[in-house]
């Protein structure tokens, strides 16, 4: 262990700070070559500890490739939760006994370890501190009002908030994070299967990644990406829609870039980021610093609005729950006084292409908002 403290791996490194005395566990994780490596054979970790990792929420959960518990005393939940720190194709490794083997519809058994595999983004809940089991957080212009209005309708979700959808959203994790979990546990009805949130601003405000991974660092998250010239300007239509006091679309976006561009991101400051909320590629590399790929699904709107049956099955299948008819594509509708300018499209075009393209490598989703007028 030695060569761990020395800093030779930050996250292992971290891991230590937590898992040092008691019952042992075996983690493999190709990317950081813990098999080869005498020293990291084994990470211990104690009964109370494992309770403290998956109740307390601790920055960047496990995520690996095999775990092995040599052990037989861990209680079921924790044992899900071991599961959930799978990655796809992972395989968790249990001592051959009949309480372990009660716990898994599928499962080989090898010498005398039980391997069960994570063929899916199956999540098993935290019985004992249960919050939130998802969130839509974003991208504001998005499409997440209508996601609100539809989600609310299945029978297995308990979505918090207002039941008027353009007032849903509930902003616990970016402005009301003070009032107490308690206080934001009471609007969830938690005989549903699932509970969930929709708030907007949550991927634009990377400062609630870290509130939110404490409170389930397994949640699943799901975004709807938008042209981000259409959502530009979309965004300035909402906030002069309020009767806010505003300029022309081309004055607030040259406010914007002289005035507003190093200003910290707050929920107060952010309403008139039009441009900066535009750029997604750092956004989603932060986000993926906290959460697994596999607990994160990423739509496109313009998707959503050319087929949105086959988008939001998409959805059900992700939560792993049953799929329902939607009917309903918008909420309402904003009557324009007028539409963005030619101009100015091709403006923010040259602003964004970068990001655009790195975006899409990032996500491996073709989007075609660059050929878009």
């Amino acid at each position: 262990m030695n060569d761990l403290k020395k800093g030779k791996n930050n996250k292992l490194i971290f891991l230590y700070n937590y898992i040092y005395m008691g019952i042992k566990i075996l983690l493999y994780d190709s990317k950081y070559n813990i098999k080869k490596n005498k020293y990291l054979d084994y990470l211990i970790i104690t009964d109370y500890e494992l309770n403290y990792y998956f109740n307390s929420g601790i920055v960047n959960p496990l995520c690996v490739d095999k775990i092995k518990v040599i052990h037989t005393n861990f209680n079921e939940n924790n044992i899900y939760m071991l599961h959930n720190s799978l990655k796809i194709g992972g395989e968790l490794h249990l001592i051959n006994n009949h309480d372990y083997l009660k716990m898994f519809k599928e499962y080989e058994i090898k010498k005398k370890y039980i391997v069960i595999k994570k063929k899916n983004n199956f999540t098993y809940i935290n019985i004992n501190n249960r919050v939130i089991e998802f969130m839509c957080i974003g991208v504001q212009k998005g499409g997440t009002t209508a996601l609100s209005y539809n989600l609310s309708k299945h029978p297995e979700i308990s979505l918090s908030g207002s039941s008027n959808p353009l007032f849903s959203a509930k902003h616990y994790f970016d402005i009301n994070w003070t009032l107490g979990i308690e206080k934001y546990k009471e609007t969830f009805d938690y005989s549903k299967k699932l509970v969930g949130e929709v708030t907007a601003s949550y991927l634009y405000l990377s400062y609630t990644f870290p509130y939110i991974q404490k409170i389930n660092p397994f949640i699943k998250l799901i975004i709807s990406l938008r042209n981000p010239m259409t959502r530009a300007y979309s965004n300035y239509m909402m906030i002069k829609t309020r009767q806010l006091m505003v300029g022309s679309f081309e004055d607030e976006i040259n406010n914007e870039v002289e005035y507003r561009w190093e200003q910290n991101k707050t929920f107060d400051t952010s309403g008139r980021h039009y441009i900066q909320k535009g750029f997604y590629y750092n956004q989603l590399v932060e986000l993926f610093k906290w959460f697994p790929r596999h607990n994160i699904l990423i739509l496109l709107h313009e998707d959503i609005i050319k087929d949105i049956q086959k988008e939001y099955n998409k959805i059900f299948k992700f939560l792993n729950i049953n799929k329902i008819d939607i009917k309903f594509k918008k909420i309402f509708e904003t009557k324009y006084d007028k539409e963005m300018s030619e101009e100015m499209y091709k403006k923010l075009k040259g602003i964004y292409a970068h990001d655009i393209k790195k975006t899409e490598e990032l996500i491996g989703i073709k989007t075609g908002w660059l050929s878009q007028n």
